[in-house]
């Protein structure tokens, strides 16, 4: 239907705030992502500065549109990137200060459970809270669709993280098999229901203000955050998968020899 919108006459005979104004209507942010391609310039250039990145200058309104809305397109598109990649290294460093202090709580002992060499980062709730966002965007008026999609989608990125570890870098970080209902130790339904009342603090309460914080992210230094963690991770597969083991990314047992 929008694609049909945004390709008939229909949007000629509208001005740009009337436009605006019918699509603005629509608050999913997947959707807002979907509509950049296929939308009339003005369109695309507001979804990518308002609705995503949160600019308040309507670029296409000034002189000199056409090449003025290449340029900040463009710019938008990589800020978006920033944004998101922002969000998983937010996402990330949270889920494992977590789990740490969890585990450490629960025996009584301090252990760590980042999955980086340098980062104290745990992809695994990065790409949760990602999935969790991404598809429960269009359900954000039902609590009830959030937290089953959300719980689907987190354990659905759990089980892919696991197969990543261990199928591939023959790593194991977690193993659920004397859990109840587990799924070949990699996810179970006691995580599952989990995921799903964390899916409902993210969505309605963290993310609104994580989001504001990872807008307001100096670009040099997303980009920046963004370089140094894609090393790290070269750098933490590669030890992975040599060593087979996670004490392979723990610096003191690395720098010891104490890791074979």
């Amino acid at each position: 239907h929008v694609k049909k919108f945004c390709s008939s006459n229909k949007t000629k005979s509208l001005s740009t705030p009337q436009t605006i104004k019918i699509f603005t209507q629509m608050k999913s942010y997947i959707f807002y992502a979907a509509l950049i391609t296929q939308a009339v310039p003005t369109l695309k250039l507001y979804v990518a500065e308002h609705c995503i990145c949160g600019y308040e200058t309507l670029y296409a309104h000034k002189s000199k549109r056409v090449r003025k809305y290449f340029v900040y397109y463009k710019a938008g598109r990589i800020r978006i990137m920033l944004y998101i990649i922002m969000l998983f290294l937010i996402y990330s460093f949270a889920g494992c200060l977590l789990e740490m202090i969890y585990c450490t709580l629960l025996n009584l002992k301090y252990e760590s459970r980042k999955c980086m060499l340098i980062g104290m980062l745990c992809p695994v709730y990065g790409i949760g809270a990602l999935s969790i966002l991404g598809f429960t965007a269009p359900f954000r008026g039902s609590k009830t669709a959030v937290f089953i999609i959300g719980a689907i989608a987190a354990t659905l990125a759990e089980y892919i993280t696991d197969m990543f570890y261990k199928e591939i870098l023959h790593v194991e970080f977690w193993n659920y098999s004397n859990r109840f209902l587990n799924i070949n130790g990699r996810v179970c339904l006691t995580y599952t229901v989990l995921w799903g009342f964390l899916s409902l603090g993210l969505v309605y309460y963290a993310h609104p203000k994580i989001s504001i914080l990872a807008k307001s992210v100096d670009s040099r230094i997303a980009a920046a955050l963004a370089v140094i963690f894609i090393i790290d991770a070269i750098a933490s597969i590669y030890l992975l998968r040599r060593f087979e083991s996670k004490n392979a990314i723990n610096i003191f047992m690395l720098c010891r020899g104490l890791v074979s």
